[in-house]
């Protein structure tokens, strides 16, 4: 057996969450976890080149290939200090994630969550549960937020890419 193919997703904020999902019709939660811009806990990567460089190091030894980087885009937010926060740190992953090789590709809250929770238009509170229960019923997967949205992204980007891989040829 190859390589296991993954993605890497990323809910940028101040706090980030990523995560490594492995592509194909029933994507399995790898692993995930958190990065603060604003403090770095002792021995964690301190920027997201350094984790980027680090979860590649470790997807390769465990035999895994990532495909592509999957980031959350930024919603227009009435607090333009908060959105210009986030459009930044997304630069900062998208920029780790391309020195290390890997293509990204931004993917809209609004086209994940319809597509993970079939709940469009529904209010923040109730997409937070609904992405809490979703992420607990198929791999156990607990908090925090950030964490359970970007394993949800990696799910999205990996069941589509899967589908794109099988579909046949246009004759």
């Amino acid at each position: 057996m190859g390589p296991v193919e993954v993605i890497l997703a990323i809910d940028p904020g101040a706090v980030s969450g990523w995560a490594i999902v492995s592509v194909g019709p029933s994507p399995e939660h790898v692993r995930s976890g958190t990065f603060h811009f604003t403090k770095s806990p002792k021995g964690q990567p301190v920027s997201p080149t350094e984790l980027v460089t680090y979860l590649c190091a470790e997807a390769n030894r465990d035999g895994h290939t990532i495909l592509r980087a999957a980031i959350e885009d930024q919603y227009l937010d009435k607090n333009v200090n908060t959105l210009k926060k986030l459009a930044r740190n997304g630069g900062r992953w998208e920029e780790a994630c391309e020195a290390a090789g890997i293509p990204v590709e931004y993917v809209a809250a609004s086209t994940w969550q319809s597509r993970e929770l079939c709940m469009p238009g529904a209010k923040r509170d109730v997409l937070r549960r609904a992405a809490d229960a979703k992420a607990f019923g198929i791999w156990q997967l607990e908090g925090p937020e950030h964490r359970i949205d970007a394993a949800l992204i990696g799910r999205y980007v990996a069941v589509t890419m899967y589908r794109r891989m099988i579909k046949p040829p246009p004759h």
